[in-house]
């Protein structure tokens, strides 16, 4: 009987042969048609590299299907949705040694957004890799030119290659007894099997319809087996899948290779995939209604799933402990099981992974219990849905009930969600919180909300205190495991500090060191943003636009157009150095429809400082003191721009005693002896020398000079002299300095 298992449909090999040269190869037909077995026999013939997905329901939620394949595939899984989407394109685009990539059950994810998802992440593969696709119903792919489909005519079996089958193995079966077969079986593979290995064992073909057939032939050979042997079969039928490990630790089978040999020998229903076997789904059907009629059945299926979920949670597979606690309607143990483990969910992408299981509990649960809450938001900020971060963490009535460590980390995530709003202040005072209430209970907690500490500080310009703190989470990150996410986060963010203190050379360091490390698309178009601004602040304008190339870029892969926002602010500073006011105008038209998606005040700030300074380079002064001084603005340190635009206004409309009012009150605002200060002197020094005030205006260089690299300095004066047009050619200024010996 067990030669059986190598009876195959052959025209349906030899047409997948023939279709290597497609990109997407599709066997479609109902289950039984031995699709699956055709693959493997292809595959082994091959002899190329091949990877196989096994997919199932919950594979319709695009983060778990991005999780199996990534899991698979890559080294490292990215923690964002954005981030997997482009590792895994990226894969696939670059790919040189697998041949194959096959997906099987394919259609659980037709209808669903992962299929949509699919052929994007397809569509630019290497040319010479295949996807081999097994699906009960024919689908149409974007590419029909470059698809071959193998359909229900290539798999129903016919006379001659049955008989070749059997005579090679020296098995006699008369030629009329193969022909009643086909009839009965209609050449279907898997009912084609099962008759004849009927009529081999008992040498009679079974009366009745075939569905009705391999359920009583099913019912016979089960009766025959030992009551132990019973329970271990039908505990089998409550697990999706399985390894011999796993019927070791969750069934208690001693030597799990030989029962699995054992039962396939009898039953001819067991399917493999790699090192995982699963129940063919007549088997498996058949195995579960015994169960349910088993006396004992509920408590035997109880005891199987819980040695499922306690095996997986020592696996640290949470996806599976979750997915199997969902199945018994276990919600208590689910949610006690994300309270006791949260931190280590959300230290990689588990929560990604594991949002299909939170979106299958009950409404009342999910929408309303703290850590369904809790792990809702986390979601949120991987999806950069920082609206949704605040809004979710408004439902949890009573915060201070979370554990100490937990009512931490709600504070940083609703820190986080305030400060990715531009809303500091709130941001400063969730994380102050954060350390308050239970932030220093679990250094995890404490990493992540000193790396927020420093982000709201250096936005505040208290670069001293920021470094302070990034420079504790780094002694943190030395001691735990931390996610490569937030260390590139770190590292970028160190470099911002740099940056703002005017060593660009050791804040480029920084930034092309945590290039180095992520795979992440969003925290590539990150780095890039303030590569750009490095590179755009020393005046190497070429490097400045090929990094915003490369920010645009990783922006369409990851689907982060959050950073847009940045993209556009910093061409609009290139274009105005190149002199082309009106296709900065185009770029800030952009980004107010930016603002109108994401709400952001400082996008709206950014663009309404534009329509001043355009008003301002257009000679129509009046207009663009009335836009500058209609701009409301919370943040003091951004007050500091706002002060110079009216002082630059004031200075052209020849009042400049109001102008160097306004310079005075943005000179005062920046922090003493900072960079900031000395960039903040520097039109006010050109407004000095516009005005023939030299003595004054050597003055303030002195205090301007003393920087890490003054060729920075010299490209800011020019680029002033572009915003702030005095009718003074650079030349003139460095004439001047280089006659007073002060450069």
């Amino acid at each position: 009987m067990e030669a059986i298992k190598e009876l195959l449909p052959v025209k349906a090999i030899r047409k997948l042969r023939e279709s290597v040269n497609k990109k997407y190869i599709i066997l479609a037909g109902e289950p039984g048609l031995l699709k699956s077995e055709v693959i493997n026999k292809f595959l082994e013939e091959s002899n190329l590299k091949n990877v196989r997905f096994l997919l199932g329901e919950e594979d319709r939620a695009i983060p778990r299907f991005l999780t199996k394949i990534g899991s698979k595939l890559l080294k490292e899984i990215a923690e964002t949705i954005e981030g997997l989407k482009m590792v895994i394109s990226n894969y696939f685009r670059e790919e040189k040694e697998i041949n194959f990539f096959v997906f099987e059950r394919f259609e659980e994810i037709i209808g669903s957004e992962s299929l949509s998802l699919f052929w994007d992440l397809t569509l630019n593969s290497r040319p010479q890799i295949s996807f081999i696709i097994e699906t009960r119903e024919d689908i149409r792919t974007p590419l029909e030119t470059q698809t071959e489909r193998i359909g229900r005519e290539y798999f129903i079996f016919e006379k001659d290659e049955i008989m070749d089958f059997l005579k090679k193995h020296e098995i006699k079966i008369e030629e009329n007894i193969i022909e009643e077969i086909l009839k009965k079986t209609g050449g279907h593979g898997f009912f084609t099997r099962i008759f004849l290995s009927e009529y081999i064992e008992h040498k009679h073909i079974p009366e009745g319809s075939d569905i009705e057939i391999i359920y009583k032939i099913l019912k016979e050979r089960f009766s025959e087996l030992k009551p132990e042997t019973k329970s271990l079969l039908m505990g089998l039928s409550c697990l999706d899948k399985f390894r011999p490990m796993e019927l070791q630790r969750i069934l208690g089978i001693k030597d799990a290779y030989d029962f699995i040999e054992q039962m396939s020998k009898k039953f001819i229903f067991f399917e493999k995939q790699e090192d995982f076997y699963y129940l063919n789904p007549i088997f498996k059907d058949f195995l579960t209604k015994e169960l349910e009629r088993h006396p004992r059945g509920i408590i035997l299926k109880k005891w199987i799933l819980d040695n499922a979920i306690e095996y997986y949670l020592e696996q640290e597979d949470y996806f599976s402990a979750l997915n199997y606690l969902e199945k018994l309607k276990f919600y208590s143990k689910i949610l006690d099981i994300i309270n006791r483990k949260f931190l280590d969910i959300t230290e990689t992408n588990r929560a990604l992974e594991i949002e299909p299981i939170i979106e299958k509990l009950p409404d009342e649960i999910k929408n309303s219990h703290p850590i369904a809450l809790l792990l809702k938001a986390h979601i949120c900020l991987l999806k950069h849905d920082f609206e949704g971060i605040i809004e979710t963490l408004e439902k949890i009535k009573e915060p201070d009930k979370l554990d100490p460590q937990l009512y931490g980390f709600y504070f940083f995530l609703k820190g986080a969600g305030y400060y990715y709003l531009s809303e500091y202040e709130e941001a400063l005072e969730c994380a102050e919180n954060g350390f308050k209430y239970g932030g220093t209970k679990d250094e995890r907690v404490k990493y992540r909300l000193c790396n927020l500490m420093g982000a709201i500080n250096a936005m505040f310009e208290n670069l001293e205190e920021a470094k302070k703190f990034y420079d504790e989470a780094i002694e943190i990150a030395k001691r735990i495991i931390t996610s490569k996410r937030g260390y590139v986060l770190l590292l970028t963010n160190i470099g911002s500090i740099y940056f703002r203190e005017g060593k660009y050379s050791i804040a480029e360091k920084k930034y092309k060191e945590a290039l180095q490390i992520t795979t992440e698309s969003d925290m590539k178009a990150y780095i890039f943003n303030w590569l750009a601004q490095l590179y755009f602040s020393r005046g190497e304008i070429e490097k400045a636009k090929n990094s915003l190339e490369e920010m645009f870029q990783e922006i369409k892969r990851s689907g982060a157009d959050y950073y847009l926002n940045s993209y556009y602010q910093n061409f609009k500073n290139i274009l105005l150095f190149e002199g082309k006011l009106e296709e900065a105008k185009g770029f800030n038209e952009k980004l107010r429809s930016l603002y109108k998606a994401y709400k952001d005040p400082e996008f709206e700030l950014n663009v309404k400082f534009f329509d001043s300074l355009y008003e301002l380079l257009k000679g129509n002064y009046d207009k663009a003191l009335e836009i500058a001084m209609e701009m409301k603005i919370e943040r003091e340190i951004l007050k500091i721009d706002k002060y110079l635009l009216i002082a630059k206004i004031y200075t052209l409309k020849k009042e400049n005693e109001k102008a160097e009012e306004y310079f005075k009150k943005a000179i005062e605002l920046s922090p003493e002896s900072s960079y900031r200060r000395k960039i903040t002197y520097i039109p006010y020094f050109l407004f000095l020398y516009y005005n023939k005030r030299e003595k004054e205006a050597i003055k303030v260089w002195e205090k301007i000079k003393e920087v890490p690299e003054i060729k920075a300095i010299l490209f800011d004066i020019v680029y002033e002299l572009k915003v702030f047009p005095l009718n003074i050619k650079p030349e003139e200024i460095f004439e001047f300095l280089k006659g007073k010996k002060l450069i």
